[in-house]
């Protein structure tokens, strides 16, 4: 089971189907079955019988997530695939001690690519954020553009700033393939 976790600010926000119903879609279109839980339901019970986790993001103004670190901290110890998007990025950053930074970037963009879970070493990318984060320890950057860091990993676990699921399916199925 894919355990896709919403950052957003409440449970059953109008922000989740923008940000979260979307990657349920994606992952379920490569049929692996999903449990989608908001940030405040989590149990230790769920996350140690996923397979793999999502992070996904939030509207561009709600940074509720990020007064819920300690809730995260799970991800110190989970051993699997973990993706983290816009707002997931943030909160891995976060937990592995990062800052968090002011960076907006909306709308469309190139990224540079230096890992093989991109298809090419050039991707065009949506964006929709205000905040990046500082690289955290232990992180290496695998994607840049002008204004900075777009994603970063540890092992199997990745941060992305963009929205894969806007214009970038295949990067949801690369991670799925972990």
């Amino acid at each position: 089971m894919i355990l896709i976790i919403d950052l957003c600010y409440e449970k059953d926000s109008l922000s989740n189907l923008e940000f979260v119903q979307p990657i349920r879609r994606i992952v379920e279109s490569a049929h692996k079955n999903t449990k989608v839980l908001h940030f405040t339901e989590l149990d230790s019970e769920t996350i140690g019988h996923s397979e793999k986790i999502i992070l996904c993001g939030t509207a561009l103004k709600d940074n509720e997530f990020v007064c819920h670190r300690d809730e995260f901290e799970f991800l110190k110890d989970y051993k699997k695939p973990v993706l983290g998007i816009c707002a997931g990025m943030q909160m891995i950053g976060l937990v592995f001690g990062a800052n968090i930074i002011n960076q907006k970037e909306i709308g469309m963009t190139q990224i540079l690519t230096k890992d093989n879970i991109f298809k090419d070493k050039m991707v065009s990318v949506f964006e929709l954020h205000n905040h990046n984060i500082t690289l955290p320890r232990g992180f290496t950057e695998i994607a840049y553009n002008d204004k900075g860091m777009q994603a970063i990993k540890n092992d199997n676990m990745y941060g992305i700033t963009f929205h894969p699921e806007v214009r970038n399916r295949d990067f949801i199925l690369s991670f799925l393939k972990l």
